[in-house]
């Protein structure tokens, strides 16, 4: 089974109703856990901390959503993937060739 929650973890302030401000980005980013492969909520969290670095840095060239797909250096994906993520995953033993949607 498969758990998805949202994740918070920046400093945006909240609104006078105390709820995050439109300015956090954190509040539209899920954490998936659960299942076999190691896919643990601690784990899922810390690959999803890494992968959304990941994103911050390659949104950094690209000037909008529509032009993304033109303007995403891939390259630069591939080796960010392969430098952060792939050795995070490994050291957490996570396999995510196990993890299936299927209800």
């Amino acid at each position: 089974r498969l758990y998805s929650y949202p994740v918070h973890s920046c400093d945006a302030p909240k609104t006078p109703h105390g709820t995050q401000s439109p300015a956090c980005v954190c509040s539209r980013r899920q954490v998936c856990y659960g299942g076999a492969g190691n896919v643990t909520y601690a784990n899922a969290q810390a690959l999803g901390r890494v992968q959304w670095e990941i994103v911050l840095e390659l949104a950094k060239g690209v000037s909008s959503a529509e032009e993304a797909a033109a303007q995403l250096d891939v390259a630069q994906a591939e080796r960010l993937l392969a430098e952060r993520l792939e050795p995070l995953q490994k050291e957490l033993q996570v396999d995510l060739a196990t993890v299936s949607h299927a209800a």
